[in-house]
This record gives structure tokens, sequence and C-alpha cells, in this order.
């Protein structure tokens, strides 16, 4: 699906000001457009029920929409567009010693 032919459907907003929001917003406004929101919630969980529920749509990243497809028989539909594949980055400070969680975690991500 491409993202132009969401904007006039109804749309529900999860978190507002997140990255991914921004990013939505941003690559509305490189077409011209305004995006609208139906509705705006403060969970994922809220967003998945309202969605069930048949009061709209959201544009979410896939894993946090497969779990719910099954469950509450929802249609996760891949964005067709170049700039919805998203690269996360791990950030921490260049040198000195990180505290011992943060450095599991960086270890695991390097590792694995």
């Amino acid at each position: 699906m491409r993202f132009p032919a969401l904007l006039d459907l109804p749309l529900i907003r999860v978190m507002e000001g997140g990255a991914l929001g921004l990013l939505l917003e941003e690559q509305a406004r490189r077409i011209g457009r305004t995006l609208r929101y139906h509705l705006s919630v403060g969970s994922l969980d809220a967003c998945h029920h309202l969605i069930a529920a048949g009061h709209g749509i959201a544009i979410m990243p896939e894993g946090v929409c497969r779990p719910y497809e099954a469950l509450l028989h929802l249609r996760c539909v891949p964005l067709a567009e170049d700039w919805a594949v998203r690269e996360l980055r791990l950030v921490s400070r260049p040198e000195g010693p990180l505290p011992s969680p943060s450095r599991l975690l960086r270890d695991h991500l390097l590792i694995g």
C-alpha cells in the first residue's frame, strides 16, 4: 500500500511526538499533504483495539502489528515506500566505562 492512499482514511495516532509520527509528518509534507488524525491514543494496545473495533487504521512497525494480527483479527499490510525501512542505531558515549546493564546490552547487540 502506498502512503498517499492512506492520508484520506481515518488514521489513529499513537504517542504524539514519537519518532514514527515525526517521520510520517515529514513524508506527508514532502508530498504537500498534512496528516489528519481521526483519533489519538497513548498506547499501542488501545490503538490495536480501536482498529479491531473498526474505528480507523494506523501506521506502525511490523513487529508491533504482527502479534495482534491473529489475536484481534487485524490485517497488517506493508507500506510500499522506500523511506518506510528504518535503520536503528545504538548510541552510547564514545569513551569511558558504561554501567553494567548498558554494557551487557551493547555487547549482546553487537555479538548477536
